[in-house]
Formats: structure tokens, sequence, C-alpha cells
């Protein structure tokens, strides 16, 4: 409801400034009469937004009669001056995280969610703002929001992955970075999963991983390192030289024990990330 109320809003505000553009009129910009317009509406309908739409035109112009415009241009125009109003909040949001209004950033970013939901990068940072001031849960409110928003996005399951990671907690870090690495999520960014599983004395998962990164990136050092380490973890620890290792049979890729996970579908909008690998040891983060 309320993006249709912003679109009936664009529209209004579209209407005007090119009616009063073709008629020789100075009119308020785009933006500001559209800021102006949507705090005075509240939800309207179609046949109010044209009255509403009459009555200012009368006003900025006497004695002028409106010009229709077509459906087409007027769906245009309205995105148009949908974006125009996302590009204000990104706007506000910068402005007020230069001057250390997290609150204030927050709710530009809220605002800016509303007009668009897609996109990754305003969800984290709402959150990492929320949570970096000690309010956890409605952290993952946005969290949760950007997942239903990008189901198939793996930088969101990353972003929410990596916060757990931030919290000294990889078990749950663990459930949504390995449905981010199913999804496609590229190095170094995926490097992220095979280090809590190594964390969490999950060896035979994390060397499978790393394998596996290996065929794909043959020059990943990190990557080399790491299965370095888990075949030769006593020898790594004294400081003697690590057996080489062994060159990797890119043709084997499928009996890699490499997990492929489907995201489970949200319900109630309740956001459920993949389950987490089985295995019998105990949670260190969590003891238990």
């Amino acid at each position: 409801m309320l993006r249709y109320n912003l679109i009936i809003c664009g529209i209004l505000a579209a209407s005007i400034t090119s009616f009063a553009a073709g008629n020789g009129v100075t009119a308020p910009s785009k933006s500001a009469k559209i800021l102006e317009i949507i705090a005075d509406s509240g939800p309207i309908s179609p046949d109010y937004a044209k009255s509403k739409t009459d009555s200012i035109l009368s006003a900025i112009t006497p004695g002028k009669v409106p010009q229709p415009i077509t459906p087409q241009s007027a769906k245009a125009q309205a995105e148009a001056a949908v974006k125009d109003l996302e590009t204000l909040q990104h706007y506000s949001a910068d402005k007020s995280f230069e001057r250390g209004e997290w609150d204030k950033t927050v709710a530009s970013l809220d605002k800016s969610i509303m007009l668009n939901n897609e996109g990754v990068d305003k969800y984290a940072l709402a959150a990492w703002l929320l949570w970096s001031t000690g309010k956890h849960d409605e952290a993952i409110g946005y969290y949760n929001k950007m997942i239903l928003a990008n189901p198939n996005n793996p930088d969101a399951y990353f972003e929410y992955g990596f916060y757990y990671v931030t919290q000294k907690n990889d078990k749950e870090a663990v459930r949504w970075l390995q449905t981010a690495v199913a999804l496609g999520l590229k190095s170094p960014k995926r490097h992220l999963y095979g280090h809590a599983l190594k964390r969490l004395g999950m060896k035979e998962e994390a060397l499978a991983f790393w394998k596996k990164v290996l065929v794909e990136e043959p020059g990943n050092e990190v990557a080399r390192n790491e299965v370095e380490k888990l075949l030769n973890p006593d020898v790594v620890k004294t400081g003697e030289t690590p057996t080489a290792v062994p060159p990797l049979d890119t043709t084997a890729t499928a009996t890699i024990l490499y997990p492929t996970i489907v995201p489970t579908a949200p319900k109630n909008n309740v956001v459920e990330p993949a389950p987490a690998p089985t295995t019998n040891i105990k949670d260190p983060v969590m003891n238990k």
C-alpha cells in the first residue's frame, strides 16, 4: 500500500512539473514537490489524485486547463519521481552518517528500503549501525528483511553470516555462510566459511571446502595454505617443513564432499538458513 501511494504521489508531482514546464510556469523542483505532496496526502486513491492534481494546477496557473498525459508517460514519470525520492533518502542517510547521527541514518535507509527493497547494502549498513549500538534484535530484523527481499543473492547470506562471526558465534555463522557459498559466493568472501568450519573443529568439511576452492582457483594461496595446515597439523605446529599438497584431480570435483544447499523458503516472514553440516563435535562457542 505504501509503495502504491508513493507511486500515485509520484504521478502527481511528475504531472505538475511536466505541466508547469510546458506552460512556462516556474514550479518547485520535482523532488521538493514530491516530498511536499507525500507529507500532505496520506493514503490516496487514483480519483483523489486526479482531483488533487487539478486543484494544485489551478492554484499554480489560474485559468489554465491541465493537459492530460498518457498512462505510459505517467508511469515513466512516476517511476522517475520515486527514484528521485530514493536518491534523496540516500543523500539524507549519507549526511546523517557524516554527522554521527545513527538513528537518523537508519531512518533514512529504512525509507529508501520502502521505496526499493532490492539490494543488500542498505540493509547491511542499517543492521551494522544497530548492532554496533547494542540493538541486536532490531539488527536481526533488518537481516531477515534483507533475505526475504533478496532470497537468491549470496551477499545477503554472507552479511548475515558475517554478523554472527563478529559475535563469535561460528555455529550460527556457518549456517548462513553455507547457503551463501552454495549460491555462488566468490573468494575472498567465501573464505570466511572455511575459517568458521575450522574453528568449529569440522576439519573434514573444512578440508573439502578448501580443496574445492583450489580446484576452482589453483592460484589461491589462502586455500593452499589452509589445506597444508589441515593435512599436516602436527608438522605445522612444530615448525617443520610441511609435506607438499598433492596435486588435485580437477576432473573429480563431483566426488568432493561439498554441500549443495537450497535456501529454506521463508514461512510467515521468518527466515530459516540452510541446516548446518551434521557433526557430533561440541560447539566451542555455545559449549554444548
